[in-house]
């Protein structure tokens, strides 16, 4: 509502969900009032865009740490799926699982094969009580595209650089395994499976 809204035009703090950035100061979160510089990447338009500067407050509820891995490369790197006897085809990152439903063992136990999961003979389902012995991922293949096989990030260096030179482009990649939450996020976010970045960037060596 307008009422919602100061003279600026964005809302007030404690309205909207994310802080931002505006007037050169923080509207909302942790950092609210302080100094911030609007980010100028990936934005929906450039009125109000967020800051690395201004994060959430200390009371947004967190949904945990996930153990990631989660290494950057500016080579070229692939991730291929198998298809798992028990659990399902166009597996990219597997997790011991019910065979017949998206439970998954608490916590998380990686896999590479159906065999790795045979002695997790209860743990599952609501009760614990269903068997974890399939090696599964919560649905097959990749970024809601059952059939894919195949998943490939291409980095580029920035090649020879010395002190001085101009700044010079690159990219970094990643594809990676992301395990389950055990939180609503799973179901949103298709967890466990497999996750891919590729972050562009520039460097320059200052003298």
């Amino acid at each position: 509502m307008n009422s919602d809204c100061t003279g600026g035009g964005f809302c007030s703090a404690g309205v909207q969900s994310c802080p931002i950035c505006a007037g050169g100061l923080c509207h909302g979160g942790a950092n609210n009032g302080n100094a911030c510089t609007p980010g100028q990447l990936l934005t929906m338009g450039p009125q109000w865009p967020t800051s690395q500067d201004c994060p959430p407050g200390v009371e947004s509820p967190s949904i945990g740490s996930l153990p990631i891995p989660y290494l950057l490369t500016t080579g070229t790197v692939t991730k291929t799926a198998v298809d798992e006897p028990m659990g399902q085809a166009r597996v990219f990152c597997g997790f011991c699982s019910d065979p017949s439903s998206a439970s998954f063992k608490n916590p998380g136990v990686p896999c590479t094969s159906d065999g790795e999961c045979a002695g997790f003979t209860t743990g599952c389902g609501g009760g614990g009580n269903q068997p974890c012995t399939a090696c599964k991922q919560r649905s097959s293949g990749a970024f809601g595209a059952g059939a894919a096989r195949t998943i490939t990030e291409n980095g580029a260096p920035t090649g020879a650089i010395a002190t001085g030179d101009p700044l010079k482009s690159e990219t970094l990649v990643s594809v990676f395994c992301i395990p389950p939450t055990f939180t609503a996020v799973d179901g949103s976010g298709d967890l466990p499976g497999p996750g891919a970045a590729s972050i562009q960037g520039q460097t320059q060596l200052l003298p």
